[in-house]
């Protein structure tokens, strides 16, 4: 990277590739290790398995995707995803189910993206043409994680416990994740519906949903540590004394809140793209302070918003000794209208 600093990594994005720069330099190296007969970034006698290979031509493939670049011998690869699903038996871990379906479909939107419309079809009926036996044996491999409470266990005889970072239970004995369930059921079915050519089946309806939130409600609060009282953080103790809140940002409120503007131009006085300041609760019978923030745009403009996002930060300054579990509550005020941004202003 010393060798090919292309532009600065703070303006460097996908988007706007440097000529020479860290993509091509990574691409570059990649596909010199490629195999371009199978796709693969490993020699065919290597000694790691199918599954393996496949897992990291998977995790490549999406990196190809983020970055918009063409992905080197897509057809090849397709066929090694294919051949990978056609082998009968175990396998590793749920991924290795998952995995071969999900870069297959970045495969055909390679060559969909690139190649002719002629081309992309006739990859897609090498997968059509031994779909029957692609569906059992991902069928049949799946069926080695399902659990007996209707889950899916993440590999076949052992628990997962670094997914997510959570620990388990007992380190001998396999059990259902979030994460497994979600590949082996949702995940599985839409990617193979894509690679195949036909509409995604619903595995759920709106009573489904219904029906989970209650069973979610039903089991109650899950306790692990009961932490001392301690009093809650608000905004009482904020005084304006540097800055004024009507019209630009306070950049620390209190000891609690912070406010970063990365595009910092100013307009009458204000921020143009950002405000954020500790203002009345305008509920009915409130009487306590929230936190106001503003994403602006000005459509029609050359510049219509902001090169980079801002952002408030909440900093818990304090901590409660013994406790794993904290609980954070406020009230946000969410400013509506076509020039506001509700999920940006929630994402703070």
């Amino acid at each position: 990277l010393q060798q090919n600093p292309g532009s600065s990594s703070a303006s460097y994005t996908p988007s706007r590739p440097a000529k020479d720069g860290y993509i091509e330099f990574l691409t570059s190296h990649l596909e010199s290790i490629q195999d371009p007969e199978t796709g693969l970034f490993e020699a065919k006698d290597s000694k790691n398995d199918a599954y393996y290979r496949v897992d990291g031509l998977m995790k490549i493939a999406s990196l190809y995707s983020y970055l918009n670049q063409e992905f080197p011998h897509a057809k090849e690869a397709f066929q090694s995803c294919i051949d990978v699903i056609l082998i009968p038996g175990e396998h590793r871990h749920v991924c290795s189910v998952y995995n071969p379906w999900i870069t297959m479909k970045l495969m055909l939107g390679t060559v969909k993206s690139y190649n002719s419309n002629d081309e992309y079809k006739a990859l897609q009926q090498k997968a059509i043409d031994v779909a029957d036996v692609l569906a059992r044996n991902t069928l049949d491999k799946l069926a080695v994680l399902k659990m007996e409470n209707g889950s899916f266990a993440y590999y076949i005889d052992i628990p997962c416990n670094t997914s997510q970072g959570a620990k388990v239970a007992c380190a001998t004995e396999r059990e259902a994740t979030v994460n497994s369930l979600g590949l082996a059921s949702a995940s599985v079915v839409s990617n193979i519906s894509e690679v195949l050519g036909f509409k995604t089946l619903p595995l759920f309806t709106p009573k489904d949903l219904t029906v989970f939130l209650n069973y979610l409600v039903s089991l109650g609060k899950i306790i692990k540590d009961v932490a001392p009282p301690r009093e809650a953080i608000t905004f009482e103790h904020y005084e304006a004394s540097t800055e004024d809140t009507k019209t630009g940002v306070a950049s620390q409120p209190d000891d609690y809140v912070k406010c970063v503007v990365n595009d910092k131009d100013v307009e009458d006085g204000k921020y143009k793209w950002f405000g954020s300041a500790v203002v009345p609760n305008p509920a009915q019978g409130a009487n306590d302070l929230v936190l106001k923030t503003n994403v602006y745009t000005r459509p029609g403009e050359a510049k219509n918003k902001a090169d980079t996002m801002s952002s408030t930060i909440f900093e818990l300054t304090e901590d409660v000794a013994g406790a794993n579990c904290y609980v954070f509550a406020s009230d946000i005020l969410i400013n509506d209208g076509p020039d506001n941004d509700v999920i940006a202003q929630m994402a703070y």
